[in-house]
């Protein structure tokens, strides 16, 4: 894995990060809620340590 020549086309550095989430037509309104559940909470972790760093 490798910096994302898209990125970095756009102008984004190499210390930014991506997610790339994809869905199908098997996926459902519960499984994307229980995605952004999942990543609100990493999210909010995040920034509880950046803050306390």
């Amino acid at each position: 894995v490798g910096p994302s020549h898209v990125l970095k086309a756009m102008g984004f550095g190499d210390s930014l990060g991506a997610l790339r989430v994809s869905i199908g037509h098997a996926t459902g309104a519960e499984d994307i809620e229980l995605f952004r559940t999942a990543l609100a909470g990493i999210a909010s972790r995040r920034v509880g340590k950046e803050r306390a760093a």
